[in-house]
């Protein structure tokens, strides 16, 4: 009977925001990014010579693992937006402070140091949950010595990808077969086709070292602008799970209506900030009237009005599977005036 060490990360919120090479949305999350969330918990939790002594071992002995079996709920990519999000070189405007500069330009304004990020989360469909088997030796006595320090340091994990991907991180022993749930695809490392995903190898962890050492040396060392040497230690691994569906997710049908005046002489205006929920309301009850006899009332009250038999709001995952209404302001140039909503 084959006995697994299970890595299992539970998001606090269904969406993940980790990307791949170009910024292609990632999913599942790679073997990579659980090492680096598992080393930087570590060195969180024990410092200087406690972590050569603790958590180094556990993490040389996991860099040196082969690829991780990988269990994973479905995912579906969500539609691109971007945001202004403060640059992380606040030391800029420290040393413009310090030489006496107060002003509200150039590297003293914080507020200058802003860029447009890209953002495009990947849903998570049947769980939460992510698990990352890797499969033991019968007789491994350098794992029984690592064991514990491996754990703690997995309990210590807060964050998963983007600072805001929150999660719980558990390690555990499982003997026997890697079982799937409902929902869940499992991955497994091929030779080619799947996905592509990265995996620590042995000298990442003194990659990361060096790498955050660098990062740390823009305090004193202007001239280090980056960060420091790329981090290029680790290998890219193909995956692929037979159940899994890659790929964006399906695009909505759309049907778009104008709205006019009942003489039909031109367009009926409401007040957009105010009205916009009224507007809905009217739209889905005129589809709702529409709809009045059709041999299945159950639907009509569930995906034209949103509800539960009962006036209830559907909630949760069915809750997406109804019809929505989405009033758009019209913006018209007008003249000198301007545009106007």
């Amino acid at each position: 009977m084959p006995t697994y060490l299970y890595i299992t990360v539970r998001f606090f919120q269904p969406l993940f925001h980790g990307r791949a090479d170009e910024g292609e949305p990632e999913w599942p999350p790679s073997p990579l990014r659980v090492f680096q969330a598992l080393v930087a918990a570590a060195a969180g939790r024990w410092k200087a010579d406690s972590f050569r002594d603790y958590a180094e071992p556990a993490l040389r002995w996991l860099e040196r693992q082969p690829p991780p079996e990988i269990i994973a709920p479905a995912g579906v990519t969500g539609t691109p937006f971007r945001t202004a999000v403060p640059n992380n070189d606040m030391d800029k405007v420290a040393r413009a402070w310090v030489g006496g500069n107060y002003s509200n330009s150039g590297d003293a304004n914080p507020a200058t140091h802003r860029s447009l990020k890209t953002v495009r989360s990947t849903r998570l469909l049947g769980g939460n949950a992510v698990h990352y088997a890797y499969l033991l030796a019968d007789a491994d006595p350098e794992f029984e010595r690592v064991r514990e320090s491996l754990f703690a340091a997995a309990r210590s994990v807060t964050h998963v990808g983007w600072g805001i991907d929150m999660a719980a991180m558990e390690a555990k022993v499982v003997a026997g077969d890697v079982a799937l749930s409902e929902g869940e695809n499992h991955w497994r490392a091929v030779p080619d086709g799947g996905v592509a995903l990265r995996t620590p190898v042995v000298g990442t962890l003194d990659a990361l070292v060096g790498r955050h050492r660098e990062f740390l040396a823009r305090a004193v060392n202007p001239s280090v602008m980056d960060g420091g040497t790329p981090f290029t230690t680790f290998d890219v691994v193909r995956y692929h799970s037979p159940t899994a569906t890659i790929g964006p997710a399906p695009t909505r049908p759309i049907v778009a209506f104008q709205i006019l005046k009942p003489e039909l002489e031109g367009y009926r205006a409401f007040d957009a900030p105010r009205r916009c929920r009224d507007v809905a309301a009217w739209v889905r009850h005129a589809v709702g009237e529409v709809c009045q006899g059709w041999p299945f009332k159950d639907a009509v009250d569930a995906f034209v009005h949103g509800h539960n038999g009962t006036d209830q709001p559907i909630k949760g995952s069915l809750a997406d599977r109804r019809f929505m209404y989405l009033p758009l302001p019209s913006i018209e140039r007008r003249g000198e005036r301007g545009n106007h909503v």
